[in-house]
């Protein structure tokens, strides 16, 4: 085996487990965006305020996208989780019984920290990093991409928040 990564070899290991994945992954990320339904619900809904609206007909469908928004990120998230987490523990046992083919050869100390501790604490990696870290980069990008679609001054005005928020990050830290 040349040269590779942990996440390489184990993404290698687990190759009957990529659409898993891959499905987990598209989930999620439709998930995150669904989750900004209420958000965009609560904008109109704030419009209609402003504009002086009160009857409760106009505000209803906003809430009904607002509720269908969340209920939607709930369960897609929910099954995202699911399927990754089959995923996981389908390339934990390949992992196992890789390292169990490899047990007459090795102290049985070594063995016991390798099956039970460093290959138990994948599972948290494996499971939640790979649709949640994807889904919460690619939903607020896409977003963003969207802000410059409608108004790239409103983008630009909507990213001076990164700098600003790293600025008092290091002045709460310290050095």
């Amino acid at each position: 085996m040349k040269n590779q990564s942990p996440v390489g070899r184990i993404w290698e290991v687990g190759e009957k487990e990529h659409g898993k994945f891959i499905t987990a992954v598209i989930l999620a990320v439709i998930g995150v965006a669904c989750g900004m339904a209420p958000y965009f619900a609560a904008a109109k809904m704030i419009g209609l305020l402003l504009s002086g609206e009160s009857a409760f007909s106009a505000y209803l469908p906003w809430l009904l996208t607002a509720l269908a928004g969340f209920l939607l990120r709930t369960a897609l998230y929910n099954g995202a989780l699911g399927i990754s987490h089959t995923a996981t523990y389908n390339i934990l046992k390949i992992i196992r019984q890789k390292l169990l083919a490899k047990l007459p050869r090795l102290p049985l100390g070594t063995v016991m920290d390798i099956i039970v501790d460093q290959v138990d604490g994948m599972e948290t990696t494996l499971a939640h990093l790979f649709p949640e870290m994807t889904a919460n980069i690619v939903a607020p990008a896409l977003t963003v991409v969207y802000l410059f679609i409608l108004d790239w001054r409103l983008a630009l005005l909507s990213l001076v928040v990164f700098p600003i928020a790293f600025i008092f990050m290091m002045m709460v830290m310290g050095n």
